[in-house]
């Protein structure tokens, strides 16, 4: 199995540009290689308790998004929070990571299955 780079470039489509320019962020980033993380940046939500989102993508050659949601400080849920997704599109998501940043949605616990 080669270990040199693929000479394409992955990249968001035109839906998920249309997203991220909404949002504020560059849309014309590429990742050199498939299952890299691109990084697109953080935006600021200003509604609710506020907070941010770090938005990044995967493309192999499906597209999956990570977001790293940060609580504003000194609110009553104060956590990092990081949602990976299936494959799909920002539009999708976004909805879903920005119900984090605002406080309306928050993971109460997470139970792991002992090894067996």
């Amino acid at each position: 199995m080669s270990t040199a780079s693929s000479p394409f470039t992955y990249g968001p489509s035109p839906e998920d540009q249309r997203t991220l320019r909404g949002l504020g962020l560059d849309p014309v980033r590429r990742a050199p290689r498939a299952y890299a993380w691109l990084d697109f940046g953080t935006v600021a939500v200003e509604e609710g308790e506020g907070g941010t989102v770090q938005i990044e993508a995967s493309y192999a050659p499906a597209t999956f998004w990570r977001f790293t949601i940060t609580s504003a400080p000194g609110t009553d849920w104060e956590a990092v929070t990081i949602l990976e997704t299936g494959s799909g599109s920002l539009a999708e998501f976004w909805p879903i990571a920005r119900q984090f940043a605002v406080g309306m949605l928050a993971v109460a616990s997470v139970d792991r299955k002992a090894e067996r």
